[in-house]
């Protein structure tokens, strides 16, 4: 320990170990160093222990292996992350952490987010295991911070926060509680998302979520510092060329905002992304590469159809695939698509508001698109001016919001 002002030597001392009981020697060595830390500094706090006897080394190494896959964030990594944490909580089966694990993998399977698994059953999954989590361990700060992203998910911003507020009480170095935070408050966003990344420099979900507000706040030179940052730390990862996509947009960069967008669906081929791809080529009249994204998958004849403007085969053969089951959200938005396409108008109504929440974490611009772009021009076209000026109110309200917290990318939605 060193007086930076005057370089004096305060403190030091040298710890030869046997290497037999890893977590007993790294809970001894590190209370020896707080508590001389303690003394020489003068601090008047409480020495927390903690009693690690009971851990089995061979689970948590296999929840460390899931938390390395989790953070990748593509559908095999998380299947991976999955894997492991399935592993941890059979060889221990009344430990907490593995039991997050596997909500978190679960989660973050579903095909709104980075997998393809069904957003209910994705839920469903998940939400067992986070109880297991909170019941082993209700102080646990993991525990709560995944209970709020499941509510999140749910389209329960207020409880999400009270779980993330929860969890950051409870650690407060804790950087995805600040992240997922923000997700829900753009009061604090900014403030929150600077947190997180002072906390987890190398979080490539954070970097990205950060590199995104600050885009659309016209930060773009930090912004593309931080595009910079995610290449040298994984030029693999899709989060990089999604964020690379967005600034691409935001310079009138099409070309290279088309290449960055495909090659993000080429990192991790799932529907969301491969839905928001399809519709940038399909904006800019590239047809085939459109319909390439669909290639195998059950969809790729419907679309074939769709963008041959042969609606009616299009929305025939949509809707002997989608949905899929009642709570098939993205199989809803797709056959609303096929159904708004060949002007069956009620139709799609229906099948948009079971989309809804696709597209909807709980912020203000989450489901703007299946209500403003999508469900709006529905409610004009079958004349239903009630529904159609309910969306309009709430949407100014959200834009007021939005502007007053310094959102620059709005012009659009006015």
């Amino acid at each position: 320990l060193i007086e930076a002002g005057s370089d004096k030597h305060l403190w030091s001392e040298t710890y030869d170990k046997e290497l037999t009981d890893i977590f007993a020697i790294q809970d001894e060595i590190s209370s020896a160093i707080v508590t001389a830390l303690k003394d020489k500094l003068g601090l008047n706090v409480m020495l927390a222990t903690r009693d690690m006897s009971h851990v089995n080394l061979e689970a948590h190494n296999e929840y460390l292996r899931g938390r390395f896959f989790v953070e990748k964030r593509t559908e095999k990594d998380l299947e991976k992350a999955l894997q492991h944490f399935d592993n941890a909580s059979g060889i221990a089966h009344e430990c907490a952490t593995e039991w997050v694990g596997k909500a978190w993998a679960s989660l973050f399977l579903s095909e709104s987010d980075y997998g393809n698994i069904l957003r209910e059953v994705a839920m469903n999954n998940a939400r067992p295991a986070i109880e297991k989590a909170l019941q082993l361990a209700p102080y646990l700060p993991e525990a709560h911070a995944i209970k709020g992203l499941l509510e999140s998910y749910n389209d329960e911003p207020e409880k999400a926060i009270i779980h993330y507020q929860k969890a950051i009480m409870l650690n407060p170095n804790y950087s995805d509680a600040y992240h997922w935070y923000a997700n829900v408050d753009h009061t604090n966003e900014s403030e929150l998302l600077k947190k997180a990344l002072q906390l987890d420099p190398v979080s490539m979900s954070i970097n990205y979520t950060y590199g995104h507000l600050l885009s659309h706040t016209n930060q773009f030179e930090q912004a593309a510092a931080l595009a910079q940052h995610m290449l040298e730390l994984d030029r693999d990862n899709p989060r990089t060329y999604e964020l690379l996509y967005v600034l691409s947009e935001e310079a009138g960069k099409i070309g290279d905002a088309l290449f960055y967008h495909e090659k993000m669906v080429q990192l991790n081929p799932v529907n969301r992304s491969r839905f928001y791809v399809f519709s940038q080529f399909w904006h800019y009249g590239l047809n085939q590469q459109a319909l390439e994204l669909w290639r195998g998958s059950e969809t790729y004849e419907a679309m074939k159809h769709f963008l041959n403007s042969e609606y009616d085969k299009a929305q025939r053969i949509g809707s002997e695939v989608y949905p899929r089951n009642e709570d098939d959200e993205f199989g809803s938005w797709m056959r609303a698509t096929y159904e708004m396409a060949s002007g069956n108008y009620a139709v799609s109504i229906k099948f948009l508001n079971a989309s809804k929440a696709m597209f909807n974490y709980g912020n203000e611009l989450g489901d703007i698109e299946s209500e403003l772009f999508f469900l709006a021009p529905s409610y004009r076209m079958i004349g239903d001016t009630e529904n159609l000026n309910q969306i309009l109110s709430k949407w100014k309200v959200n834009l007021a919001h939005l502007t007053a917290a310094g959102r620059t990318d709005l012009d659009i939605y006015y």
